[in-house]
């Protein structure tokens, strides 16, 4: 697996993460799909590191000018 957490911030001890896609997929839940796999790879990084859950993922898609929640 090779990536980089494009956004991850934390509020009230907990994160949220987003990661920007750039694909010109239109439908969001082949997003969620094709993306789901390298988020949870994110999150167990995220939380092994910072030592703080992950309470929220999205993908932003600039195809569709949106947060998709996964």
């Amino acid at each position: 697996v090779e990536g980089k957490l494009d956004c991850a911030f934390t509020e009230n001890k907990k994160a949220v993460i987003i990661d920007y896609k750039t694909d010109g997929l239109t439908d969001e839940s082949a997003f969620i799909n094709m993306y789901k796999p390298q988020l949870e790879i994110y999150k167990s990084a995220f939380c092994e590191c910072e030592e703080v859950s992950v309470d929220e993922m999205y993908l932003y898609s600039f195809k569709l000018k949106k947060f998709i929640k996964v």
